[in-house]
């Protein structure tokens, strides 16, 4: 008889620790920070469209027939290529990159930019600007350049 009863209390606890590991264990605490392989981000990627503030916006690009571009390099830098209106390409400034977790930071000199994470796949890449930097200071990411805080949502998309 007393057999069968620790047997049942053994259960009893068992499935209360099982329980308890598993509502722990799916906690959406974390759920925003998924950390990024740096290298999932290295390649070419074509900006799509940003959202401000809740608004659509698309980039222009001086040659209709090709789309200005920014690479991720393996060494840690990153450089944006656009085309002029002749469609002869230009290599702009040259940045350095980080990735922490799933915060990508991007700098040159003086000037850094912060992103969070959003989407890293193999084809696509959703960053929301955070904060900005020029020299030490921090600047509010301004869009509509009007003095106030925007809330900016950047789309890429991965090409060849």
């Amino acid at each position: 008889m007393k057999t069968k009863n620790l047997v049942k209390v053994l259960l009893l606890v068992m499935s209360l620790v099982a329980m308890s590991v598993a509502i722990i264990g799916c906690g959406s605490d974390d759920d925003d920070e998924v950390p990024v392989k740096k290298a999932s981000i290295v390649g070419k990627w074509v900006f799509e469209k940003g959202i401000t503030n809740g608004k659509t916006w698309l980039p222009t690009n001086a040659c209709p027939a090709k789309k200005d571009y920014c690479e991720y390099f393996a060494n840690g830098t990153l450089r944006w290529f656009a085309y002029d209106s002749d469609c002869g390409k230009v290599a702009l400034d040259l940045k350095t990159w980080t990735i922490d977790g799933n915060t990508l930071i991007e700098s040159k000199d003086d000037y850094t930019d912060i992103y969070t994470i959003k989407t890293l796949t193999e084809s696509s890449m959703v960053l929301h600007w955070e904060k900005e930097y020029i020299g030490g200071k921090e600047i509010l990411p301004d869009y509509y350049e009007d003095g106030k805080r925007d809330d900016i949502t950047l789309y890429y998309r991965r090409i060849k």
